[in-house]
């Protein structure tokens, strides 16, 4: 109906400016076959009426969008076949040929073609009022998506490795599904599959092979598909996102990056036009729901979703895609290098994929490029040049300490000593410990009085390992939101190799029947049992002023089982502690009966910081303006009076 009636707009338009033709050329007939000269100002006139036709032709397809040869080939055709026609019909009314009636229909034929071949040109603009009325202005507003987003699916659950856990949930989800592929086919009452997990795993992969196991049409439109510059049109996309899977059915509608779209309303960051657009989703997902379409959603953050769009009703299964398992990671690993060209051993393939336990797909790609890339003369790569793109794609320098003492800076008694090197042995050569039985270290628990150099040694551990991440739990943080704990494990996984340092953990983890943090110790007991059962490489420290407070839960067994004591120094070890610190100060002058034992006969027993803390104190006694006096035993005495008296 559309095309007849565009087809008559055209025909009533080329017959307006043909008629013009065809009372000139009615005028003209008789005396062109009496033989008479056309006289001069009808033969202008006839000029002028020929040239002005095409000229208006070829303006008018321009206006209707058709590239200007075309425009002019059309155009120019049908005034032609008018012209032709209108004198074909006056030279047979004029009696002198038959055959000029079998000119007057071919030519009609003619410019009936080039109407239809226009048609084309005419459904292509939004100007087409302007044959018979004043134009509308156009606007960059971005096209409906149609019928024609729909794609053929090329993957199917055989293109995912391993990850059998998580396709046989997905196969019983879909399984209702399959039925769709009848028109007759009744709506299920479950619908809506939301896909959450770590990003970089795969999520649009399981969505299309879902599509791919049930045969159905594949839809994936974009975020810019869904959303819109213009106020108010993002609700309007939306619907013709989901019209488009309507007319595409049996099919599987696909939308990613959820949380960009379907924002929790409640959240202070949402405007009106996310109101609007939340709204319509509900809406449309109601209706979809008594089609043959599958709906599925991914995010990366499920907590950001709003919580009408979530519950049962609207999205009936909720399933995480997490990190792949090994299977999945030597499947990935195999495929990966075969592709970039890098000749590895099976053995090798699965030594580094049992390396890394929960690194995302996405991660391990990165390090696949990597060991592409440093191999440039071969193409053979062992289990060192895997190690070392690990180590590379999961750098973040400024996690990295990079000052502060090192372990060879400090003074230790011999017993923390030997704790400390077995600590740092392992830790170092983690592989190699649990590959001869050994038990790498997990959770370290350091604790003794104030001062004694807790988190100084954590710092220093970190330095000795060379590229060690260190990552500091801010205490009140954690008290306010205990989830931040999770999230920083998460962080410490990606970053590995990684300490995650508690100081002061006597309040995040207090023995919960007497703390009013019990929760947040919850929390972290939880996330630590996770990341020590599925990542190596991520170590928990803690420092603490009283063991006797912290909770039972985390000073047992796989959690904080080893713990080493940090107490007061006396004797040889404040004597070997002082030492040190006086030799760093080669331009400090001392009496003669200064000595590192003198001052350390004199303290007693001390905390290394307070130690230290005396020790600047009565340096900076002996300065008068910017001279100085010898340091003497009196200096050390006052110090520690005043230390004290503090």
């Amino acid at each position: 109906m559309i095309d007849l009636i565009y087809l008559l707009v055209v025909v009533a338009w080329r017959t307006l400016l043909g008629g013009v033709v065809l009372l000139g050329a009615h005028e003209a007939a008789p005396a062109i076959f009496d033989g008479q000269a056309l006289p001069g100002f009808s033969q202008m006139a006839a000029a002028v009426l020929g040239v002005a036709l095409i000229a208006a032709s070829w303006y008018a397809g321009r206006q209707l969008g058709g590239g200007a040869s075309t425009a002019l080939l059309l155009w120019t055709a049908g005034a032609v076949g008018h012209m032709a026609a209108a004198w074909a019909v006056a030279s047979s009314v004029a009696g002198r040929n038959d055959w000029m009636a079998v000119a007057a229909a071919v030519a009609a034929a003619t410019a009936l073609g080039t109407h239809l071949g226009s048609i084309r040109l005419l459904r292509r603009t939004a100007n087409t009022a302007a044959l018979i009325g004043p134009a509308q202005p156009t606007t960059t507003e971005p096209q409906a998506p149609q019928a024609t987003m729909a794609q053929r699916p090329r993957r199917t659950f055989a293109d995912i490795g391993g990850m059998r856990d998580l396709k046989a949930t997905l196969l019983e989800a879909i399984e209702p599904f399959r039925r769709y592929a009848s028109p007759k086919a009744s709506p299920h009452d479950a619908n809506g599959i939301l896909l959450s997990g770590p990003p970089g795993n795969g999520k649009s992969l399981v969505a299309e092979a879902i599509a791919g196991e049930l045969g159905f049409s594949f839809i994936k439109p974009s975020v810019a598909d869904l959303t819109s510059k213009w106020i108010n049109q993002g609700a309007e996309e939306v619907r013709k996102v989901f019209d488009a899977a309507i007319a595409a059915q049996p099919s599987v509608l696909f939308l990613d990056e959820f949380d960009a779209v379907a924002r929790d309303r409640a959240s202070g960051s949402a405007h009106a036009e996310d109101h609007k657009v939340v709204d319509t989703l509900l809406t449309e997902i109601d209706r979809i729901r008594r089609h043959r379409v599958v709906l599925i959603a991914a995010t990366n953050h499920p907590d950001l979703l709003d919580k009408a769009i979530t519950r049962d009703g609207r999205f009936d299964f909720r399933i995480e895609v997490p990190n792949p398992d090994l299977e999945a990671r030597i499947e990935i690993l195999r495929a990966l290098s075969a592709k970039h060209g890098i000749s590895v051993s099976q053995e090798t393939v699965e030594k580094v994929a049992a390396r890394m336990q929960n690194r995302s797909a996405a991660f391990i790609e990165g390090v696949v490029r990597r060991v592409r890339d440093a191999s440039a003369g071969g193409r053979t790569a062992d289990l060192a040049a895997f190690k070392a793109a690990d180590r590379a794609t999961s750098r973040n320098a400024s996690l990295i300490p990079a000052s502060g003492d090192k372990l060879s800076n400090l003074y230790l008694p011999e017993a923390v000593a030997a704790q400390v090197r077995s600590i740092t042995g392992r830790l170092q050569n983690w592989e190699a410990i649990a590959d001869l039985g050994g038990t790498p270290p997990k959770g370290v628990l350091f604790y003794g009085p104030p001062g004694t150099g807790k988190t100084n040694l954590t710092r220093a551990i970190a330095r000795e390992l060379g590229d060690w991440h260190l990552l500091n739990v801010n205490a009140s943080e954690i008290l306010a939101d205990p989830r931040k704990f999770r999230a920083i494990t998460e962080k410490a996984s990606q970053h590995r190799p990684c300490i995650v340092f508690i100081d002061e953990a006597d309040e995040l983890l207090k023995e919960r029947p007497y703390s009013a943090n019990a929760a947040a110790t919850n929390e972290i007991l939880v996330a630590i049992d996770g990341a020590q059962a599925a990542t190596p490489e991520v170590v928990f420290f803690a420092a603490t002023n009283n063991l006797e407070a912290i909770d039972a839960a985390a000073k047992r067994g796989g959690r904080f089982e080893e713990r080493v004591y940090l107490g007061r120094y006396s004797g040889v070890d404040l004597e070997q502690l002082l030492a040190r610190n006086l030799a760093s100060r080669p331009a400090c002058a001392m009496d003669p009966d200064v000595t590192p034992k003198a001052i350390a006969d004199a303290l007693g027993e001390c905390a290394p910081a307070d130690a230290i803390a005396l020790l600047n104190r009565a340096i900076n006694s002996t300065f008068i303006g910017d001279r100085r006096r010898p340091l003497t035993l009196r200096d050390i005495a006052e110090s520690a009076r005043q230390l004290d008296a503090a």
